[in-house]
C-alpha cells in the first residue's frame, strides 16, 4: 500500500512539474507575441506616416510643377498674342 502512496505522489509531483513548464512556456510565448504585436503595429504606423510624407512631397512637388509649367504657359501666350490674352 505504501509503494501505491509513493508512486501516486511522485506522479503528481511529475504532472505539477509538467504544468508549472508549460504555464512557464505559455507565459513566455505571451510576451514574445505582445512584442512581435507591437513591433508590427510600430512598422505599420511608421509606415503611414512614410505614405502621408511621401504624399504630401509629391503633391507639393507636382503643385510646383504646375504652377512653374503654368506660369511658362501664361509667358509663352503672351509672348505669341502679346496683350490679347
Amino acid at each position: 500500500m505504501t509503494t501505491l502512496a509513493v508512486l501516486v505522489v511522485v506522479l503528481c509531483l511529475y504532472m505539477v512539474r509538467r504544468l508549472w513548464t508549460s504555464s512557464l512556456n505559455l507565459s513566455q510565448s505571451m510576451l514574445e507575441l505582445g512584442a512581435s504585436e507591437a513591433q508590427a503595429l510600430h512598422l505599420a504606423f511608421h509606415n503611414v506616416l512614410t505614405f502621408c510624407r511621401t504624399a504630401r512631397w509629391w503633391k507639393s512637388v507636382s503643385i510646383r510643377r504646375w504652377r512653374s509649367a503654368s506660369s511658362t504657359r501664361s509667358a509663352s501666350l503672351l509672348a505669341l498674342f502679346g496683350d490679347e490674352v
